[in-house]
């Protein structure tokens, strides 16, 4: 998959909103090989769930699914990480070092009843205790035609209020780490499949239900500009090498 290329009103979105969208830049044949890989990650997770080898607060039944790591054993997964997308969107926006910190998919399921929260993506680094390392580069793809019906990111721009901190996350009733930013309303990213919505890690957004027949699929994937790293030195989530002094290397 080629580079982007962004061009300087895309950067200067980025910097100025904390958010930018690219709408349909994934060729027809790396979103259908994702909307594949999305439909056997859910088949994967189900029969997990049905063995009892998986108990996971943040995933409910028949609601709602976070199902990370899959590219440890997908190999179209990680070469779309690897991607040269990938990469110049890690070094115009992130710099000349990156590092694979998570990816998942995220999926809503039909006629879900639990919504996600106001949150910023940081808030999960620093609700564990690593708040002090610098915030991840978000990279969400819409699997889907994303619509306020079936559940499209919600962003507070940073154009209205900067958020260059993170609040206080505390886990709701259905698990998420969610804060209090002080409004009731942001900005409803309605996006047609295949686009991007990259995100600063300090960006506050949410969604809503998906009130459709359909699953809702995204997959995310964040970026690091170092490993974050626990007190013994491991990493905390992943920590693979994208990009060393703005050059693209493999995979571990």
């Amino acid at each position: 998959m080629s580079a982007i290329g962004l061009d300087q009103d895309a950067i200067d979105a980025y910097r100025r909103d904390g958010y930018v969208v690219l709408e349909r830049v994934l060729p027809p044949d790396v979103l259908a090989a994702l909307r594949a890989e999305a439909d056997h990650a859910l088949q994967w997770h189900q029969a997990e769930i049905d063995a009892k080898k998986t108990v996971d607060r943040l995933n409910y039944v028949g609601e709602h699914y976070f199902i990370p790591g899959r590219s440890r054993e997908r190999p179209g997964l990680a070469a779309y990480l690897r991607s040269e997308m990938m990469v110049d969107l890690c070094r115009t926006l992130l710099g000349p070092d990156a590092y694979l910190f998570i990816e998942l998919f995220i999926l809503k399921l039909r006629e879900n009843r639990v919504p996600f929260g106001w949150h910023q993506d940081h808030g999960y680094v620093d609700a564990y205790g690593y708040g002090h390392y610098p915030p991840n580069l978000s990279i969400w793809a819409a699997l889907d035609d994303m619509t306020g019906e079936n559940g499209a990111l919600e962003v507070l721009s940073f154009s209205s209020r900067r958020y260059d901190s993170v609040p206080p996350h505390e886990q709701d009733e259905h698990g998420n780490f969610v804060a209090d930013f002080g409004v009731s309303a942001g900005t409803l990213l309605e996006v047609p499949a295949g686009s991007l919505i990259v995100m600063s890690g300090l960006l506050p957004h949410r969604s809503g239900l998906n009130a459709t027949g359909a699953v809702r699929r995204a997959y995310l994937c964040q970026f690091s500009p170092q490993p974050v790293l626990d007190d013994r030195g491991q990493a905390i989530q992943m920590a693979e090498p994208v990009l060393r002094d703005g050059l693209a290397v493999g995979f571990c």
